[in-house]
């Protein structure tokens, strides 16, 4: 494997990891009942990337 495409697999790992880590606490908050619609906003964002075909190229 080349060490460019290492480097795409390796950002495509980051990527999923920081949206996973992100929906984690926002579902803590969530769960917290926040009030806040912003949690609620970010918590549909991620779900709709989550299901996106870009989530399934990475």
């Amino acid at each position: 494997m080349s060490a460019s495409l290492d480097g795409y697999i390796q950002l495509a790992h980051a990527i999923v990891a920081v949206a996973a880590e992100s929906y984690k606490y926002t579902l803590l908050a969530v769960r917290s009942h926040t009030r806040s619609d912003s949690v609620y906003r970010r918590k549909a964002e991620l779900e709709s990337f989550f299901l996106s075909e870009w989530f399934g190229l990475l």
